[in-house]
């Protein structure tokens, strides 16, 4: 292996300056370990099959361990001296990060001698594979993989190869990556290569794994990694909104294993070197407050394309370290057509290190104004934006309140919603709002941005879906949001309207509802139905409403040609916020029971196209369980009319199945014995699960007093 000394390394990826040392670069690889390396066939979904196979016939006779994990495990041992060499080589990382997975995933080969080999391999080369376009992949995904075994009870021990050579722990392989990356911390994390491996690190030393790789799921039902996923490149995807807010990626985390003392240490090392924090620094900022200025060397990595989330997943991780055990808030089912993200169910606690390390990013004990200028200045900025909502979707109530009177976000949405960047901060906010004097004071600055149609721009419409959203989950301000909403449309379509909900005629609110969802038919598509998203979903959410208000909502969606239904059932978004916006309603009262009586008119006719339709059938089934029995009756009498087209697929037999459509073949009185069977058999089950419900509520109630008492 070859020394070299240099100042900077510079590529098409970054140029990033160094301290004036010396450090380690690998020699070129050897030619024959290449071919060696290309020759192997790996395969993910081969190991996984020859690994299945191996378990059936473990128990009956004794089987040799499974072809491809035995040649991965051999392999590794064999170039293990060349790992740092041939992770250099475009077509050889490939290969080793093939190997690593296949011999160290979990639910493959788990062998942690591998694990150790490939540290191994890296040792005194994490430099300069960090800021390699190839050398970084490999060291991300042998960190990422092998960094779980320091979990495992006996991974403190040394292992001596055959040349007695000795391979240390993971633990202290990991620790060594950690402390030689560590002069160089605030470089790398501005390249665009040495950030992701930082990153690594980082999950690596605390245990905890990033839930955002490509998972492939096999027919087997198992989940493997695709490791050649990593090198595709991005495309973007046609007729994607990429200011929607769930394009701004969050990262779920998760917790493998407590991290031990000695890489709670190192992490603590790595913070400091990367933010310059620690708890005596924040300590003494406390003591005296003014004497602290703004370190704008680390208010530029915040802003950084490349540290900037480097910086939000150290957040993330502190976050989940210094969380209680238990989850401060219910989560959230995962909807993405509705904008429902995985919700971030733990909070740091008061006074803890995520705390301490967020209030000395942002200079919280300065006596001047500089807190709320770097929020209000990293709100207006792409990437110091997403950390100023990770730290509002991870704070406790009290901080929560504090940053919004720190960057008087309340007092002045005014500038904040239109904004190109702070717009998501906006709804962040909305999302996360903790007070109904919160929600209040949102309400109140929002509305009239909404009514003067500045928040109906179709690049602005998130603010407003977000803030419908917060209303009908809050139940505050519904009437006054809705009444905005369609006085903004209507002055963005040039009509003229009233100032009350009351007296805006009913072709007004039938063109509020078209201009919201902007149907469009895609010629390409084959006469596939295009809407607005955020338009959709503010639809939904208005139809959460109090029912009283949803009388206008309803005429205007139903007064749409039964073509137009017909698309919308058949379109995913459409669907589900629409049909189902109406279908979840309370469809026992009027104004959706009289909505649900003109939905099935309008529809009669096409229930079997909609039936035989990968997403129309949801809303054929929903609407036949809702329906009363004459109902229910009129659709299986138009559906057993094609019932050989319906059981040509596995969608239009689950149609028939759950319409009975098979006794009503038999004669009516059949089929009406059979769904009257099957009401009864519904609502048994349904008076079950409503009482273990009650009573789960009463445990919880009774609990917190305890608690609370005690």
């Amino acid at each position: 292996m070859a020394t070299i000394k240099k100042v900077s390394i510079k590529s098409n990826y970054g140029v990033e300056s160094f301290s004036d040392q010396e450090y380690n670069r690998p020699r070129r690889p050897n030619v024959d370990t290449i071919q060696y390396l290309s020759s192997l066939p790996l395969d993910l979904k081969v190991a996984e099959v020859e690994l299945n196979e191996f378990h059936k016939h473990s128990e009956e006779e004794q089987q040799e361990e499974p072809q491809m994990i035995a040649a991965a495990k051999a392999a590794i041992e064999e170039v293990q001296n060349e790992i740092a060499s041939l992770a250099g080589e475009e077509r050889s990382s490939e290969q080793l990060e093939l190997l690593v997975r296949i011999a160290c995933e979990e639910h493959l080969g788990n062998c942690e001698l591998s694990a150790r080999r490939m540290l191994h391999g890296l040792s005194g080369y994490y430099l300069h594979l960090s800021c390699h376009r190839y050398g970084s992949h490999v060291t991300q995904t042998v960190m990422d993989i092998c960094g779980r075994f320091q979990g495992q009870v006996n991974n403190t021990k040394d292992h001596r190869n055959d040349d007695d050579t000795i391979v240390p722990s993971v633990q202290d392989l990991i620790l060594a990556a950690a402390f030689e990356l560590m002069p160089h911390a605030r470089s790398l994390a501005k390249h665009v290569c040495g950030s992701h491996v930082l990153r690594a690190v980082i999950c690596a030393l605390s245990g905890v794994a990033r839930a955002d790789e490509v998972v492939t799921h096999s027919p087997s039902g198992n989940n493997y990694i695709n490791g050649s996923s990593i090198r595709k490149k991005k495309h973007k995807s046609q007729g994607s909104n990429s200011k929607n807010n769930e394009n701004r990626c969050v990262q779920r985390l998760k917790i493998q294993f407590p991290m031990s003392q000695k890489c709670r240490q190192g992490l603590e090392s790595l913070v400091e070197a990367i933010t310059g924090y620690t708890k005596e620094k924040y300590i003494a900022t406390e003591a005296t407050p003014q004497g602290v200025l703004p370190d704008t060397k680390m208010l530029a990595l915040l802003c950084h394309p490349s540290s900037g989330p480097l910086v939000d997943l150290l957040i993330r991780v502190l976050t989940i370290l210094s969380s209680s055990s238990e989850p401060l808030q219910e989560a959230r089912n995962i909807d993405f057509r509705l904008g429902t993200p995985a919700d971030t169910t733990k909070r740091f606690l008061p006074q803890s290190e995520a705390e301490m390390c967020i209030k000395y990013i942002l200079h919280w004990n300065s006596s001047n104004t500089a807190c709320g200028d770097i929020l209000y200045g990293l709100s207006g900025e792409t990437h110091g934006s997403r950390i100023v909502e990770t730290i509002l979707q991870v704070s406790h109530d009290d901080l929560y309140r504090e940053l919004l009177a720190r960057g008087v976000f309340l007092g002045q949405l005014g500038d904040y919603a239109p904004h190109d960047v702070s717009n998501f901060v906006v709804q962040m906010i909305l999302q996360t709002a903790r007070s109904k004097d919160q929600v209040e004071k949102l309400v109140e600055g929002l509305v009239p941005l909404v009514k003067n149609s500045v928040l109906m721009e179709s690049s602005r419409r998130g603010v407003t879906f977000r803030l419908v959203e917060m209303c009908a989950k809050w139940k505050i301000g519904q009437g006054e949001v809705l009444n905005a909403v369609l006085v903004g449309c209507c002055k963005k379509e040039g009509v003229e309207s009233s100032s009350t909900t009351s007296n805006i005629s009913p072709l007004k609110v039938e063109n509020c509802i078209n201009y919201l969802l902007s149907m469009q038919f895609l010629e390409d598509g084959g006469g596939k139905l295009k809407v607005d998203v955020n338009g959709a979903r503010i639809i939904h959410y208005l139809l959460r409403f109090n029912p009283k208000l949803c009388g206008g909502i309803l005429d205007a969606i139903l007064s749409l040609p039964s073509s137009g239904l017909i698309s919308i059932a058949k379109d995913g978004l459409a669907s589900r916020c629409i049909m189902d916006g109406i279908l979840e309603g309370p469809t026992s009262k009027d104004p959706f029971h009289k909505a649900l009586k003109v939905l099935l008119r309008k529809l009669s006719g096409s229930w079997t196209s909609l039936a035989l339709d990968r997403v129309g059938h949801h809303t054929v089934i929903k609407l036949y369980k809702m329906c009363p029995l004459e109902g229910k009756l009129a659709i299986a009498s138009e559906l057993v009319k094609d019932k050989n087209r319906l059981s040509g697929n596995a969608i239009g037999r689950s149609v028939s199945e759950i319409c009975s459509l098979r006794q009503l073949t038999e004669g009516e009185d059949a089929w009406r014995e059979s769904t009257t069977n099957q009401l009864a058999a519904e609502k048994f089950l349904d008076e079950i699960v409503g009482a273990t419900k009650k009573k789960k509520r009463k445990r919880k109630k009774s609990s917190h007093k305890e608690s609370s008492e005690g």
